[in-house]
């Protein structure tokens, strides 16, 4: 209830802000899959290259690409996973800094509405208030509101990436994703 009274105070540009922000929550989790996914077929190249060719896609792409030899297999796996490892961690390091900087717009938004409010009040209304409780008070309540906002964008970011985790899990092999989740 409180995130749509909050909803309702934001601009339509800061709302289409967030929109985009979810979107690319959604593309990180998938290209953080996509870097847990390289791990198994980067460590069964590392152990025994060609143990690699019994995953049916890594085989079409290194077949097409005339990659045969274990010290080409090895070598282009690596290349991929290092690879998929830093676009999740670019992504992953964007998110955290694009969520944050949100978060803050959104609050400075908010200040900058309250303040507005509290100035457009009439010449009375100004005379019985003391400007620094005013001051204050709006400066204590946007910096609650910023890091409530700023701990449930973090929040959503992990909780969609363990959705995409799981998901993927269930999806590759059910029995391990049962396991994993009753282990917790």
């Amino acid at each position: 209830k409180l995130i749509i009274r909050l909803w309702r105070h934001l601009s339509k540009k800061k709302r289409i802000h967030f929109v985009f922000f979810f979107i690319l929550m959604f593309l990180g989790s998938i290209v953080e899959v996509i870097s847990l996914g390289a791990v198994l077929p980067f460590l069964s190249a590392l152990n025994n290259a060609q143990s690699v060719m019994s995953y049916p896609v890594i085989s079409d792409i290194l077949t097409y690409y005339d990659l045969t030899q274990p010290r080409q297999i090895v070598l282009s796996i690596t290349i991929v996973f290092i690879c998929a490892i830093i676009i999740a961690s670019i992504t992953r390091l964007l998110l955290l800094y694009v969520g944050t900087k949100l978060s803050f717009a959104s609050g400075h938004e908010l200040s900058i509405d309250l303040y507005n409010r509290s100035l457009s009040q009439s010449y009375e209304v100004q005379m019985q208030r003391n400007s620094s409780e005013i001051i204050t008070g709006i400066t204590t309540k946007v910096s609650i509101v910023t890091n409530s906002l700023n701990s449930s964008i973090t929040f959503l970011n992990s909780l969609t990436l363990i959705i995409a985790v799981s998901i993927a899990l269930v999806f590759l092999n059910p029995m391990i994703a049962f396991y994993a989740a009753s282990s917790f």
